[in-house]
């Protein structure tokens, strides 16, 4: 989160970092361990989705098995 007032430009270069939370807690897991819980809860999706999915969300070429 950035400060009250500050902003950044569109495609400014950012780097990302976990940080504690505000309560000292520990910074949340990996990526892949908070969208676990999520897995397989979308239906009807092409069987190479995961593979493909820049493909089906924006267009760009398949990638070949």
């Amino acid at each position: 989160m950035l400060p009250p007032g500050v902003s950044l430009p569109d495609g400014s270069e950012v780097f990302v970092e976990p940080v504690a939370g505000a309560n000292g807690e520990a910074a949340a897991g990996s990526i892949l361990e908070c969208d676990g819980k999520f897995a397989g809860c979308l239906k009807g999706l092409p069987e190479d989705f995961p593979e493909n999915h820049d493909h089906y969300l924006h267009g760009a070429e398949k990638r070949s098995s």
